[in-house]
């Protein structure tokens, strides 16, 4: 069981300051078959949710291969709805190297706004994965990385306010990479972290729709700004932390992350958006409890994001 609790305050003075949050049940070894599932609900902000779920089988014919299957499904208030089904294929080639073919079917079905395009798409992605660290809770050394790449191919069911002229883009082609090294410096239980996320797509010189765009923002990707506040069709966020370990699990850290930003056809408030913060975690009786106290580079102190969060484990 995985959670976390948000409170986003008020921008102005005419709004109001909301509560978010994430929840995930990870069943990880069901009948101790090793067989996997989960179910996931995110709300990021008022009218803004999230729902997925997966299901993974194990070892296929007796060799270490897996099949997993996969539905999700997205709302965002009158932009639209986003209904998808996938099913993968993941090798392992060794006990820290998986490689993963992906293919999907997804639905986009355009809001009252009409400020997104209604499509139907078939997806496909290929992946590889490399995962060298000593402890996924919390690694005092080792690294983690993941390539992928992916073509997105789309027929257009209902047409936006913006692509009257016929420029909304068909086909995309995603690439993406996550990678995380974690590095002792003065004694083991000072730890130096250094990661880095990216995800681009290339429409050609069509009109990307707002629905294909990444959102980037909150607890899990750029801390100190609001859950997806930022819609974008490239971006890669750094982060740097320097973390005092209490025990194996348990640790306080500063960090400081910083992105890159663009989106083709649209503006942003920000390009290079910096965040800053308190980072703790501790290994409590009701599980790992996490939070994180952060603020983006030129904003007042009570604009600061606090996040919560508990995973327990049984």
């Amino acid at each position: 069981i995985d959670g976390i609790i948000g409170y986003i305050p008020a921008i102005t003075p005419t709004q109001t300051g909301y509560v978010n949050g994430f929840a995930t049940l990870d069943f990880r070894n069901i009948g101790g078959t090793a067989r996997r599932a989960s179910f996931s609900y995110k709300h990021e902000a008022p009218r803004v949710q999230d729902i997925a779920a997966t299901y993974k089988e194990p070892w296929l014919f007796g060799i270490p291969l897996d099949l997993g299957v996969n539905f999700a499904e997205r709302d965002e208030d009158s932009l639209f709805t986003r209904i998808g089904f996938g099913a993968d294929l993941t090798a392992h080639l060794s006990s820290t190297i998986d490689i993963s073919v992906q293919g999907g079917y997804v639905s986009t079905i355009a809001g009252a706004a009409k400020l997104v395009s209604g499509n139907n798409a078939l997806t496909s992605n290929l992946s590889i994965r490399f995962d060298h660290r000593d402890n996924i809770y919390a690694p005092r050394r080792g690294f983690d990385l993941a390539i992928g790449g992916g073509v997105f191919v789309k027929k257009i069911t209902s047409q936006s306010i913006y692509d009257s002229a016929g420029q909304a883009a068909t086909t995309l082609t995603q690439y993406s990479i996550d990678g995380s090294i974690y590095i002792p410096t003065f004694s083991v239980n000072q730890i130096l972290v250094a990661s880095a996320h990216g995800r681009a797509f290339d429409a050609g010189d069509k009109t990307p729709d707002r629905s294909d765009l990444f959102r980037v923002g909150g607890a899990r990707s750029l801390r100190g700004f609001r859950e997806s506040e930022f819609f974008v069709s490239f971006y890669i966020i750094g982060t740097v932390e320097y973390r005092f370990m209490l025990s194996d699990v348990s640790y306080i850290g500063i960090f400081a992350d910083g992105a890159s930003l663009a989106s083709k056809g649209y503006s942003l408030r920000q390009t290079h958006p910096i965040g800053y913060g308190i980072s703790l975690q501790f290994e409590t009786a009701a599980g790992i409890l996490s939070a994180s106290i952060a603020s983006a580079s030129g904003d007042p102190i009570d604009q600061a994001k606090l996040h919560f969060g508990i995973a327990s484990a049984f």
